[in-house]
């Protein structure tokens, strides 16, 4: 189906994770950025949750190996066939024997591309996804090397499909806010779990300073760095269980925010939490970039995550 000639910084298989495995301390991983993940899939006719690979920072190229339907969404990235440039978050026809290239984001970090078909890629507890750090779904447990060779999950006629959905194209209104390498982030927060373990120069210091992300980030969580956040006795609090968003600060006072790939339990306090909206916007924001956080109440915080969701289950046909 494809052979990859340029691995990019960091792509990996991923569907929308697993279910149910937490308790066991197995995390979810999955799509960083759910809407785009559903829209490429959605544009070459596959099913919502079908495997696509994850590209973090772009600088993918491959040879198509047969003839086929690709769509490329998330981060706004040059998409070049055979050296012609085209659109993203609508199908592409690739003619068997065509480079294409998926080139460095201009806005966005996270990109998706979708083949219908999907890809054939191991099948672990009910999800596709890949989890790098325990070597398991997606190829292998493995991130996409060059030299592999892709397969079709299901064998599709490529010119069938174009057929049905050539006139596809994902609304822009739909489409995820992303961010541009300058941009200073606003990202939504409620207060965390631990927040009264924090003086109140501490929680000033959190929500007045912005913070970098560093190179040391991935997909278990955003490391920051930027005024450090002290509390008494800094260091540990008992074990609990963690989620997808929360923030973490640790004994330097630096905090991380967790993404998909987070352990299931840990025990650095938690200061704040992302509203779900606002973690696709994180996870775009890339290694050199600032965030900056503000706080939201609950019954805010409900509301924007109920229309997110609404929007994300509203991707089933266009």
């Amino acid at each position: 189906m494809m052979e990859v000639i340029l691995p990019g910084l960091f792509s990996t298989i991923q569907d929308e994770g697993r279910k149910g495995y937490r308790t066991y301390g197995v995390p979810s991983s999955g799509a960083l950025d759910p809407l785009s993940f559903r829209a490429a899939n959605v544009l070459v006719g596959n099913k919502l949750n079908e495997a696509c690979i994850e590209i973090i920072g772009g600088m993918f190229r491959f040879k198509a190996l047969e003839d086929i339907v690709i769509a490329v969404t998330g981060g706004e990235a040059p998409v070049r066939v055979k050296g012609k440039v085209e659109k993203g978050w609508r199908p592409i026809f690739v003619e068997k024997g065509s480079i294409v290239d998926i080139m460095a984001p201009l806005r966005g970090f996270i990109i998706y591309l979708a083949v219908a078909g999907g890809i054939s890629s191991d099948f672990v507890m009910g999800s596709y996804s890949t989890y790098t750090k325990a070597k398991f779904g997606g190829l292998k447990g493995e991130k996409v090397k060059k030299g592999d060779v892709l397969n079709l999950k299901a064998k599709v006629n490529a010119k069938e499909v174009w057929e049905r959905v050539k006139d596809f194209e994902f609304p822009d209104n739909k489409r995820p806010s992303l961010p541009s390498p300058k941009d200073e982030t606003s990202v939504r927060v409620t207060l965390g779990t631990h927040v009264d373990l924090f003086p109140e120069s501490s929680i000033k210091t959190f929500f007045s300073e912005p913070y970098e992300i560093t190179p040391e980030s991935d997909r278990m969580g955003y490391r920051l760095k930027g005024t450090p956040i002290t509390y008494p006795g800094g260091g540990r609090v008992t074990s609990f269980p963690l989620i997808e968003g929360f923030i973490q600060v640790p004994h330097d006072g630096q905090p991380i925010v967790l993404l998909a790939d987070a352990q299931t339990v840990g025990g650095y306090p938690v200061i704040a939490s992302v509203i779900p909206p606002d973690i696709p916007l994180v996870a775009h924001s890339r290694p050199g970039s600032r965030l900056r956080f503000t706080e939201v109440n609950r019954d805010e915080a409900e509301e924007e995550a109920r229309k997110w969701l609404e929007n994300l289950n509203s991707i089933a046909k266009l």
